[in-house]
């Protein structure tokens, strides 16, 4: 005994699935690097508000925050954009930063950029999660 199946394919939608999944990772890792990039800078010791207005993200195609926020921040303080299409670099050139990250001989750490990491680690998988799911319910 044989069974004829027959299928209809509507067209092969596999790149579409790639390209949207891949725009909703991008999207998932801005949002997480606006939020680290926010409460480094809402943690960041202030004298003149240059460190702080020096915190920023990064993306390939994207950036958010350099002299945001108050204070004054040079050109060469602005962080370099990394060559992954899916990673964010939330930081800051000032030359004394890693001064107040992790301390000096004289000066105990004050850590902002660990900290805002700690504060936003445990919501990736959910960040995630939605856009993938958004993504999802474009496709049907």
């Amino acid at each position: 005994m044989t069974v004829d199946v027959q299928t209809e394919l509507k067209g092969w939608i596999g790149q579409k699935v790639k390209t949207d999944f891949f725009k909703a990772s991008n999207l998932s890792t801005f949002e997480l690097g606006v939020a680290v990039k926010t409460y480094a800078k809402q943690l960041c010791p202030v004298k003149s508000g240059r460190s702080r207005a020096s915190v920023s993200l990064q993306m390939y195609d994207r950036e958010s925050g350099f002299n945001e926020g108050g204070g004054f921040a040079a050109a060469t303080d602005k962080i370099g954009r990394p060559g992954d299409k899916q990673e964010a670099r939330v930081g800051s050139a000032v030359p004394y930063y890693p001064g107040h990250e992790y301390g000096t001989a004289t000066q105990d750490a004050q850590s902002s950029l660990r900290s805002a990491l700690g504060l936003v680690q445990g919501r990736a998988y959910e960040v995630f999660e939605r856009h993938g799911r958004a993504a999802l319910r474009e496709l049907s």
